[in-house]
This record gives structure tokens, C-alpha cells and sequence, in this order.
């Protein structure tokens, strides 16, 4: 059994979710309980494999409240604007399209074609990343925050709250322009296929639409007339 991150595991959920962990350690370290001492794990294969899957499933785990995170910043339906926007740019083509088409219509340009799909996956791993990302660095920026009450230190933590909450607003704004991307690279694409799911897929299976042929008659010649052999009478002659 093979296992592989590809690009969207790593810049969705890996990346974020060492950033995760850098956290809850810092926390734990702050709350003076047991943490890790990440300083000792780069010499260490072992450890820095255990860090990775960790991370993996630290950014797994920590998606949905992530993108709870991003909503309260991008209330509105980005994907709505954008297909309305598509179709007043294009009112020609009648654009049957709606935003609940998105999963499907990514569907079929991945079966259609590959390599343009992994294309429009980079705009979506990217913004997924952003998103949590930007979840992350409000949490450091908190524990930054806290740590100038505890401490009184403000010069030396104060910079690192700074950061790390201005980094979260931009990153978070980051995160819906490339989802937008994806998006729109979505249904703009589509239109290569058709107007509508209906157009797609009939264009997709024509010998299922065709009308099915109904094979000629072949005509049946008319019956050819036999003759009836004549029959001699004999006939009695009296001599």
C-alpha cells in the first residue's frame, strides 16, 4: 500500500498545521505544562517524520475552524459574483451555469482533462493554505499578547503580536482572491464544453442521444407464378 502527499496535502493542510502545532506548544510552554522542545527533533529522522504527519493532521483537524475564521471576513458569496458576472460578460452564449455546478463541473474538466484540473487545484491548495495560515497567526499573536501581561514586556512581544495579527488579516483576504481564481478558472474553462451540465454531458455521450436507426425492409420479390403441367385426355375411339 503506497501513500503520497501530493501538492494539495502539503500546501493545505501540512504547512498550516506545523504552524498549528508551534502554537498549541507555545501555549502549553506559556501555561508551563509539558510541551516539546522542537529544538532537539532536527537531528532526529524519526521525529521529524512523527512532526510532519502530525502536522498533516493538525491542519486536517484544524480546517472547518479555520474556515469559520475566513467567513467572518468573506461573508459574501464570491462564487455568486463571480457567475454573475460571467454571464453579463457573455450574454450571448445563455450561461445556464449556477454556483452549485462548481463540484461537478470540476469533475468533468478533470475527466476531460487532467492537467488543466491540477492546474485549478493549485488556486484552491493555495488558498485552503491561506486560510489556515491565517487562523494561525491570530492564535500566535494572541499568545504574543499574552505573553506581554505576564511578562510586562512589550517591546519584545509586542512586535510579534503586531505581526502576527496584521499578517492574519492579509493573509485571510489573500486566501478568497486565489479561491476566486479557482472559481472562476472553473466556469470559465466549462464554457469549452458547453453552456449548461445538460449541453456537457449530451455533448459527452452522443450515441446515447442519437436516434436509434431502424434498419430498411428488404423488399420481398412477388411470388413467382408456377405453371401446371397439362394432362393428356385419352379418349376412346371405336373403329
Amino acid at each position: 500500500m503506497s501513500f503520497a502527499l501530493g501538492f494539495y496535502e502539503i500546501f493545505s493542510y501540512a504547512i498550516p498545521g506545523f504552524l498549528y502545532i508551534l502554537v498549541v506548544n507555545g501555549m502549553l510552554q506559556l501555561l508551563k505544562l509539558p510541551h516539546m522542545d522542537l529544538g532537539t527533533l532536527s537531528g532526529n529522522f524519526g521525529s521529524v517524520i512523527l512532526l510532519a504527519v502530525l502536522s498533516y493532521l493538525a491542519g486536517h483537524i484544524a480546517d472547518p475552524i479555520a474556515y469559520r475564521w475566513y467567513l467572518l471576513f468573506n461573508r459574501h458569496n464570491e462564487a455568486q459574483g463571480i457567475v454573475e458576472e460571467i454571464k453579463a460578460k457573455m450574454p450571448a452564449l445563455n450561461i445556464e451555469f449556477e454556483v452549485g455546478d462548481r463540484r461537478l463541473l470540476y469533475s468533468f474538466i478533470k475527466h476531460k482533462n487532467l492537467a488543466l484540473a491540477e492546474y485549478l487545484d493549485k488556486f484552491n491548495a493555495v488558498g485552503v493554505m491561506l486560510q489556515n495560515l491565517s487562523l494561525g497567526l491570530f492564535l500566535f499573536g494572541l499568545i504574543q499578547l499574552a505573553y506581554i501581561f505576564i511578562t510586562g514586556q512589550i517591546m519584545q512581544y509586542g512586535l510579534g503580536t503586531l505581526l502576527g495579527v496584521g499578517f492574519s488579516f492579509l493573509t485571510v483576504k489573500r486566501s478568497a482572491l486565489y479561491k476566486g481564481w479557482y472559481t472562476r478558472g472553473i466556469f470559465e474553462q466549462a464554457l469549452h464544453y458547453g453552456t449548461s451540465l445538460q449541453m456537457m454531458f449530451e455533448r459527452e455521450r452522443p450515441e446515447e442521444n442519437a436516434p436509434v436507426p431502424v434498419p430498411a425492409k428488404t423488399p420481398v420479390p412477388p411470388p413467382i407464378p408456377v405453371r401446371k403441367p397439362r394432362t393428356r385426355t385419352k379418349t376412346n375411339t371405336k373403329k
